[in-house]
């Protein structure tokens, strides 16, 4: 019973924290802002994840946090979410998690028709097990072509997408946040998805807000994504 309590405790804590201390916080640094999850923002996640299909084939998506970033021509999104979907065996079914991370959707300026993903080296190569209108993408940099297979539809546009700041700096998110890093260009947006099941934006139930050592994590994890969509510069024309 007092564990029960305990965890109730907890929860109902976590629900304040992000409903009247996160839009403050996150409100502090320059851009950031805390976006509800009622919003038409987040209400609208589930459509165009599956019309894109960036994460495969999900049934079900939860959304914790959604944290959005506006300053000058760059502005996108960040979403702490998992996604399931339903499998069957036999006469029982359940539930098989897909993505549980961070999912991040940034606006793109830049003029791009094709489709170009970035996948970890370590996931089952796309062309080899599926029939795809996809060609393998070759890079100049040996460190990300050890770490990263990139596919498109268009091989041209893709060599103007992923720039070698962008190569580089990927690399470094990807040893930062040690967890599978891949991304997805379509429709004018970039989708970078982080699969490392950790809820990056829960500050500690038991430490401080006044102690910066409490919120410096957060803080570091929004300015490495934020750093990471800089490299993409946004607000330029690929000039195809």
């Amino acid at each position: 019973m007092a564990n029960t309590s305990l965890n109730t405790i907890c929860t109902n804590g976590k629900k304040l924290l992000r409903k009247s201390v996160y839009p403050t916080l996150i409100s502090s640094l320059d851009g950031f802002s805390y976006v509800d999850l009622n919003s038409q923002d987040t209400l609208n996640l589930f459509d165009k994840l599956v019309e894109t299909n960036v994460l495969g084939s999900i049934t079900r998506i939860v959304c914790d946090d959604c944290i959005r970033f506006d300053r000058k021509d760059t502005q996108f999104s960040i979403y702490d979410m998992a996604a399931d979907t339903v499998v069957c065996s036999g006469r029982s079914s359940g539930r098989k998690v897909i993505f549980d991370g961070i999912l991040v959707i940034a606006k793109c300026h830049k003029s791009f028709n094709g489709i170009t993903v970035i996948k970890p080296k370590k996931l089952p190569d796309i062309i080899q097990d599926s029939l795809t209108v996809f060609e393998r993408v070759k890079l100049e940099d040996p460190v990300f072509e050890k770490n990263f297979n990139v596919y498109s539809t268009n091989q041209i546009e893709s060599r103007f997408l992923i720039t070698t700041a962008f190569m580089q700096r990927l690399i470094k998110t990807e040893q930062k946040f040690k967890g599978n890093i891949s991304c997805h260009f379509e429709n004018g947006e970039i989708f970078i998805c982080i699969n490392d099941s950790k809820d990056r934006f829960e500050i500690p139930m038991d430490k401080s807000l006044v102690d910066e050592k409490t919120l410096l994590p957060v803080f570091e994890d929004l300015n490495e994504i934020l750093e990471l969509v800089n490299t993409l510069k946004l607000e330029n024309n690929t000039g195809l």
